[in-house]
């Protein structure tokens, strides 16, 4: 049985005392002058727009693809991604289909448990700024006066700096490794998606509904958790998708320049630092082509999910 809300347009009275289930299931027979419209949920109407933006499906499924990867490295991984396996810089072979490094490990075993260092630092450093953000903006949103302005001078001056210079002297401080640069990215990154929230609350504040649950009396928490927070998550879900994109980037580049994952654990950035050699980049191209692409195809697949989330999100309901 359909379980879809539906609703009637027509003569109500022409139905007698028979409840709105028994006409739509067709117990009773429905008036000439009646007639049944069955009402999408928004989530199936955003998924219907999803999927026909096809760059952005396929992106999906591309992206769904990299994340079985990454879970399920021990047992794809034809060797241990941190043992020398075979010859110092061997090229590709039956063997070793994507080579060997310089100092004999597997390039696609470290590229296939690579993926993990990605998608965790990515995840996790999105999640902490998007807690840190979210909080903050429904905070300064909401309560507005010395809480918002206080809020937002800070965000202001942790925007105010280079955040990549910020994150390298942190890390260097700390000690580079695969939790620092996760919770220094997550701590140096939540002021956009704070001023974010903050425009979205202050809209939806405004609502009558809003005002109607005020005057009821319902407390400021269960206000902003229940009728608030709901209705801000889809503008945060687009940008949190960027996000994961921008922090693989980042952490990508931090563990190129040394700052980041260190060897021997096998992390995208730092497998593509032994590419600054002129000699490594003529002549042993499967040394940095492989995680050169990795980068490139889980960027590219994540900001097309994020182009087509927001336009099924934002897009009309036809």
């Amino acid at each position: 049985m359909n379980t879809n809300k539906f609703m009637l347009v027509g003569d109500d009275s022409a139905f007698g005392n028979l409840t709105a289930r028994e006409v739509y299931d067709g117990i009773a027979d429905k008036p000439n002058d009646a007639k049944v419209e069955v009402v999408e949920s928004w989530e199936k109407i955003t998924w219907r727009r999803f999927c026909k933006n096809k760059v952005a499906f396929w992106s999906m499924v591309l992206l769904l693809g990299i994340v079985l990867m990454a879970v399920l490295a021990p047992v794809i991984a034809p060797f241990n991604p941190n043992t020398t396996v075979g010859d110092f810089d061997a090229a590709p072979s039956a063997a070793h289909l994507l080579g060997t490094d310089d100092v004999g490990m597997d390039i696609l075993s470290r590229l296939i448990y690579g993926s993990r260092v990605s998608l965790i630092v990515g995840v996790g450093s999105v999640f902490i700024y998007a807690l840190i953000g979210i909080t903050l903006g429904l905070l300064s949103g909401y309560l507005g006066g010395t809480v918002d302005g206080v809020i937002m001078r800070i965000t202001e001056v942790f925007m105010a700096y280079p955040h990549f210079m910020i994150i390298m002297v942190i890390v260097s401080l700390i000690g580079p490794n695969m939790m620092t640069v996760m919770l220094v990215m997550g701590v140096m990154g939540w002021p956009p998606i704070c001023r974010l929230v903050r425009g979205e609350v202050l809209k939806v504040k405004s609502m009558d509904y809003i005002a109607s649950a005020v005057v009821t009396g319902y407390s400021p928490y269960t206000i902003v958790a229940k009728h608030i927070l709901p209705n801000v998550l889809s503008p945060i879900l687009v940008n949190a998708t960027f996000g994961i994109a921008s922090a693989i980037l980042m952490e990508a580049s931090l563990s190129f320049l040394g700052m980041g994952v260190q060897p021997p654990t096998a992390s995208w950035g730092n497998m593509l630092t032994s590419a600054q050699s002129l000699t490594v980049l003529s002549e042993e191209p499967w040394r940095w082509i492989p995680p050169g692409i990795a980068v490139l195809t889980a960027v590219l697949a994540i900001n097309f999910l994020g182009d087509g989330l927001n336009e099924a999100i934002g897009g009309d309901s036809k």
